[in-house]
């Protein structure tokens, strides 16, 4: 092999182990910076973990605030349909009061008048009639 082989033998060689140093430094460098980056996550959830505890506690009382609002909605939903329906009802007593002919509820205010004052001057009298 000639001379000039040699040298390029020689070059390959130095190019060899200057790619092995790079590498090995690389991976020390890695190697250092993968345990500060574990050693501040670590710190990271030492100081987290309490808050997140917080954020579960407070989670956890609005499914309850939830729950107990959903439970008195569907109360006081049924307490509106409640007084709707008395409300209704009631308007059904007016209106059948309202269209009841008037002759027979004279009629039967006349008679209820005249069996209270038959019975006030039966009662003055010591002798009550029979009454229907």
């Amino acid at each position: 092999m000639e001379p000039i082989g040699y040298v390029f033998l020689g070059v390959i060689a130095a190019a060899a182990l200057l790619q092995a140093a790079i590498l090995v430094a690389v991976l020390v460098g890695a190697r250092r910076l993968a345990r500060v980056t574990s050693a501040r996550v670590d710190a990271l959830e030492r100081e987290l973990r309490p808050h997140l505890a917080r954020v579960g506690e407070v989670a956890d009382g609005i499914a309850r605030l939830s729950d107990r609002a959903q439970r008195q909605f569907t109360d006081v939903e049924s307490a509106i349909g409640d007084a709707t329906d008395r409300v209704r009802r009631t308007g059904d007593v007016v209106e059948r009061a309202v269209r009841q002919p008037a002759g027979a509820f004279a009629a039967a205010l006349v008679f209820t008048v005249a069996r209270r004052l038959l019975a006030r001057r039966a009662a003055r009298a010591g002798s009550a009639p029979e009454v229907a």
